[in-house]
């Protein structure tokens, strides 16, 4: 979830030019600025993944376009700047690391400018431990626009050390300047740092951390995230709640109560949802080659109506037809791991649910072990598995 969250307000933050020079008397600026605006404006009206998809395409042809007509002129680091900044923008990492790089190496007056925008495209390539020291070298001294709040937001959610994360969520919590398109996800920031007291086995503290969230938002939506997590935390340590679901894939009906001695993986998922497709081959490939020793992993969907995955959009579907796009989704993906399908949906309320993938681990005793919300460290997520199952 968090990577979405990343990149849900990476684009939606198109319209802010950072300082690369004055617009007015820089045609390639001017044009970039120009672009933005014109993309974000379109952005404001698009209600459905096919236009989104439509508008990135056209984002990216006329990103392309410009780069391309300014490919020889005009000079100096701020037109170099911009070049790097589109590359960035195009997802051309290897030629936009170059440009940043030399520009540093000039030490010239784009030189901190440079070092952000750098650590933006290592964040946005996996690399967030590198961009941390570039980052906290700029920090006290670059304007706190979009690419600052990028970077200290991606340090937040995907830095590989949990102690930077915990900084950077209580840095972001006390920030008193936060862009409206940011503050939204607030809550997010503390539920990274509740994740990480858990992490530690700190019950308590991450309990405290929730609770004096809750009372730092009054926004019913972000109380309601805030009070799921609460939930999930008050279940560690307890008989996992038992499932049910009218059509199960690749297996009968399962109970819970059944699987005790073994380690079980509930993973709460839908077809539509990235990161729960990002996190699809892990629990895969830990299934098939750990089932024999005791893992069970029960991939837990619903019936939304609605219908679309990484390659088609259906819109609204009946039942019948959900369940065997659902069925045709999990051949393709090859997920051999038990499936269940609900009709409604309550054990997502049992489980205090509020977003996906939200992966339940629970011990050979039947206890609940941890919940864990958003993909990403799959590595942790096979580490967890096999520590489980060691009975550690």
């Amino acid at each position: 979830m968090k990577r979405t969250v990343m990149m849900v307000l990476s684009l939606s933050l198109l319209g802010t030019l950072a300082a690369v020079g004055e617009a007015g008397s820089d045609p390639f600026a001017a044009e970039y600025e120009a672009l933005n605006n014109s993309i974000e404006k379109k952005m404001a009206a698009v209600q459905s993944r096919d236009q989104f998809q439509k508008l990135m395409a056209e984002r990216q042809a006329a990103l392309e376009e410009l780069l391309a007509k300014y490919a020889a002129g005009p000079a100096g680091d701020p037109a170099e700047l911009l070049r790097a900044r589109i590359l960035v923008d195009l997802k051309r990492s290897a030629e936009a690391e170059s440009k940043l790089r030399g520009l540093i190496g000039r030490k010239g007056p784009q030189q901190d400018e440079a070092r952000l925008i750098l650590a933006k495209a290592l964040t946005e390539t996996g690399k967030t431990g590198e961009a941390v020291p570039l980052f906290r070298r700029v920090e006290a001294r670059v304007p706190r626009g979009p690419d600052f709040f990028a970077v200290a937001f991606s340090l937040a959610f995907e830095a590989p050390d949990d102690e930077v994360r915990s900084e950077f969520c209580r840095k972001l919590l006390a920030a008193g300047d936060l862009p409206k398109a940011w503050s939204r996800y607030r809550p997010y920031l503390v539920t990274t740092r509740a994740e990480i007291a858990m992490k530690k086995r700190d019950i308590a503290g991450a309990r405290k951390i929730l609770q004096d969230g809750l009372k730092e938002f009054s926004d019913e939506k972000d109380a309601r995230s805030l009070r799921s997590a609460l939930k999930q935390l008050e279940f560690i340590g307890r008989p996992a709640p038992e499932i049910a679901a009218e059509t199960w894939l690749n297996s009968p009906p399962l109970s819970l109560k059944a699987l005790r001695g073994k380690v079980v993986v509930i993973d709460f998922w839908a077809p539509w949802c990235g990161p729960c497709r990002q996190v699809i081959p892990t629990l895969a490939k830990d299934y098939g080659e750990l089932k024999g020793k005791g893992l069970v992993v029960i991939g837990f969907t619903k019936l939304y109506g609605r219908y679309s995955d990484e390659v088609q959009n259906k819109g609204a579907v009946g039942p019948d037809e959900e369940r065997g796009l659902i069925q045709g989704f999990a051949k393709r993906w090859k997920m051999t791991y038990p499936l269940a399908i609900s009709d409604k949906g309550q054990d997502f309320d049992d489980y205090g649910v509020s977003g996906i993938p939200t992966m339940v681990f629970i011990d050979r005793g039947g206890r609940i072990y941890e919940v864990k919300v958003g993909s990403g460290d799959e590595a942790a997520i096979s580490a967890k598995i096999r520590k489980l199952l060691a009975g550690k």
